[in-house]
């Protein structure tokens, strides 16, 4: 089976998450990032790895109970190993382009109000982007999340423009 990650963009989705929690977890050090595909809920992160979230605002714990999957990566920041309390939580959206390539990002708009909400409630927001050059060699870059930089789409709504109007009234109203 031959794939062409060119045109193939779910695939290269989870292979560059995975590429970018291994890369992400080795230069922070820090086992505890994870992909948020790979889990239906929230607490079931929590409880498979031991995690105490008491500590966390309320109203965090509730955003990503309800909208886990919107985000790419998570990463949990503890007090200490032992006791597994969370200080802080980082969000990671992970994108990738080719090289020649000079258009903006895309993001669901489920996943754009995530980020925004997230925001708000003052956690960090990253992009992780990846840009694919020949001969299997790429850029691997973090930044500030910039959500008015991203092309917003929506399959629920008719089209990108309706998406679009509702991501800036979502950025205007904070």
């Amino acid at each position: 089976m031959i794939i062409n990650f060119k045109q193939d963009q779910s695939r290269r989705s989870v292979l560059f998450e995975n590429l970018a929690k291994l890369l992400i977890r080795k230069e922070k050090n820090n086992n505890f990032i994870f992909i948020t595909r790979n889990f239906n809920f929230f607490n079931e992160i929590v409880l498979k790895y031991k995690l105490n979230i008491k500590e966390l605002n309320p109203k965090i714990i509730e955003l990503f109970e309800k909208r886990i999957t919107s985000v790419d990566l998570i990463e949990f920041k503890l007090k200490d190993k032992y006791s597994r309390i969370v200080n802080e939580i980082i969000l990671y959206e992970v994108k990738t382009k080719i090289s020649n390539n000079k258009y903006r990002y895309d993001i669901c708009l489920s996943s754009f109000e995530t980020y925004h909400k997230a925001q708000v409630l003052n956690i960090e927001t990253k992009l992780i982007s990846f840009v694919l050059f020949e001969n299997w060699r790429y850029s691997f870059n973090i930044h500030d999340l910039d959500l008015s930089k991203y092309n917003v789409y929506s399959k629920a709504l008719k089209n990108r423009y309706e998406a679009k109007i509702k991501a800036n009234l979502i950025l205007k109203n904070n």
